[in-house]
Parts: structure tokens; sequence; C-alpha cells
């Protein structure tokens, strides 16, 4: 969004910019919610805790955060009219994993969302950008630190996601 607003040259663009991504973000964020997050009996089953901008912090049930994230991405592409894309990142943890520790991880998660969107685009002849969505699964031994735990998940030393998928004739492009 740095890029799209450094190249507007008139207030009444970027009003009209930040008017359309702000209302693209609602529109994605309430279909989201009515196709994957119904309330039960009186409970919503999700927390939001920010919507700002293309920025947007929710809480919903780990069976529900991938389909909510690409619920998201696709809406929000559709509702600028293909024009914008987000890039998301996904926490799963446990209920009662520290949320000040899971909300940096997943800000790293979302970096590297980002960045590899960032390298794609540079790397694509084309201009359309791509949605990104990365995910990270915490359980309590996890480190604190996404690199860290992205790295471990990719060793080549027969244990991590590498070699299992090279087992079954496949490979996973770091994110």
């Amino acid at each position: 969004m740095g890029k799209i607003f450094a190249g507007l040259t008139t207030l009444q663009a970027v009003k009209e910019t930040a008017t359309q991504v702000d209302k693209a973000v609602f529109d994605a964020m309430a279909d989201a919610v009515r196709i994957h997050l119904q309330v039960q009996g009186d409970k919503f089953p999700f927390d939001i805790l920010l919507i700002g901008g293309d920025d947007i912090v929710i809480v919903t049930p780990a069976d529900k955060a991938m389909q909510v994230a690409r619920t998201l991405a696709e809406k929000f592409n559709e509702y600028t009219n293909k024009k914008y894309t987000l890039s998301i990142g996904v926490m799963l943890a446990p209920v009662k994993y520290p949320f000040s520790q899971s909300r940096l991880l997943v800000e790293e998660t979302l970096k590297a969302a980002k960045k590899s969107g960032a390298t794609s685009n540079r790397n694509r002849s084309s201009d359309q950008e791509q949605s990104r969505i990365n995910f990270m699964v915490l359980t309590g031994n996890t480190s604190l630190s996404y690199n860290k735990t992205y790295a471990e998940m990719h060793k080549k030393n027969g244990y991590g996601i590498d070699n299992e998928l090279s087992s079954l004739g496949m490979s996973y492009p770091p994110c």
C-alpha cells in the first residue's frame, strides 16, 4: 500500500483510494464472517481486534482460520476490481499461549508473506500482484522466532518438511 499511496499525486486520489481500500477491507471481512463464522447461539465465534486501512487482526477458531484468510484475500481483491491484494499471516496457537508472543510471531509470519510476494512480483513479467497467505502452527515448545521455527521445519537432516515432501517426489518452496 505504501508504494500505491506514494504514487498518488493529488489529495483527491489519496481520498478515493483510501476509501476504496477501507470499504473493500470491511466488505471482505463481512463476507468472511458471514460465510465461515456464523453466530453460535448468542455468541460470536471470533473476535475482531483491529480493522484499519488494509490491516485486520482477528481471532478465530483454528479450523476456520485458513478459510477466513483465503476469503479475505479473494474478496478484497474482488472488491478493489483486482487492483490490490492482501498479504496475510495466520497463527494457529493454543488458547493459553501468551498473546503478546503470538502477536510477535504472526507479525513475522506476515512479513514473510509480504517479502515472498515482493520477491515473486519482481520476478514476474505481469504487473498484477498475487495475494499471499503464510501460516505458522505453534505448540508449547515452539521457538519465539519465526525464522528459527521456519528453519527448523525446513532442515534437511531427515526431520524437516523438505525430507518428508522429497520422499513423495515433491518440494516445498520457501515462503
